[in-house]
């Protein structure tokens, strides 16, 4: 059951995740951040402010417009933490 949501949140919103990811950058002084989704809502933290990098995970859906437009395309974890290390 669906109950309702907290409309205080960033995230109720559209363009909210930008906004979570600028408050998150300035909370802890983060000079960037790098946003996983596979959504265009998640996307959406990469407007100016936002995510510097953004990570499409496509390991359940691969949705074209989302991966065209991100900086990485993934389809597993196990691979992005192998680039990384």
């Amino acid at each position: 059951q669906f109950l309702g949501f907290d409309e205080n949140e960033h995230t109720s919103r559209s363009g909210g995740k930008a906004t979570a990811v600028q408050q998150i950058k300035k909370d802890h002084g983060y000079k960037a951040l790098t946003m996983i989704g596979d959504g265009a809502t998640d996307f959406e933290a990469r407007r100016p402010g936002g995510a510097d990098l953004f990570v499409c995970y496509a390991g359940v859906q691969l949705r074209e417009a989302v991966a065209a437009k991100a900086d990485w395309l993934v389809f597993n974890f196990q691979d992005l933490i192998n680039s990384l290390g």
